[in-house]
């Protein structure tokens, strides 16, 4: 799959595209929630992209996020408010919701740019539930691992340069 790095990642592609990357239908609904993070680099720039899932009043559903640490917060766009029957007015006002177990204030992704049909999951959520990510550009997937749950990753490393 190659999405094109100066084209915006559109809801179709996160539809299609993403989703068969990450072998999990966008918008699909869980029977459980997730606790870690586990997602691929998508396309030719390494866009990380996680599935997470999402739970508003008692209904979980299976959500594909950019996973950005330049983004001081995290964006949820209409089409998945719009899946949930959630209507946020307001685009500047924040809203709780809860990703993997756990809650979160959110903002609505902006209109008019170019990642306006994305989730971002910004260093808010990352920083305030202290996790640790670990990529593997190698391999092209990466993990994201809350309360220091460090099974089966190798943390140390050899030399640094």
């Amino acid at each position: 799959m190659v999405i094109d790095v100066h084209d915006a990642i559109k809801s179709e592609d996160l539809h299609k595209k993403v989703s068969e990357k990450l072998h999990v239908k966008y918008l699909s609904n869980s029977a459980q929630e997730l606790d870690e993070v586990k997602g691929n680099f998508i396309g030719d720039n390494t866009r990380p992209f996680g599935v997470m899932t999402m739970k508003i009043n008692g209904q979980v559903k299976n959500i594909h996020f950019l996973i950005a640490t330049g983004s001081p917060k995290t964006y949820i766009c209409r089409e998945v408010l719009d899946s949930f029957k959630l209507t946020i007015p307001n685009s500047n006002e924040t809203f709780t919701t809860t990703l993997n177990k756990r809650k979160i204030l959110a903002n609505v992704t902006p209109g008019g740019f170019y990642f306006s049909d994305l989730n971002i999951l910004g260093t808010d959520y990352l920083c305030q539930y202290k996790a640790q990510l670990f990529k593997d550009f190698e391999q092209g997937h990466f993990a994201i691992k809350f309360d220091n749950n460090y099974s089966g990753i190798n943390t140390t490393q050899d030399k640094l340069y």
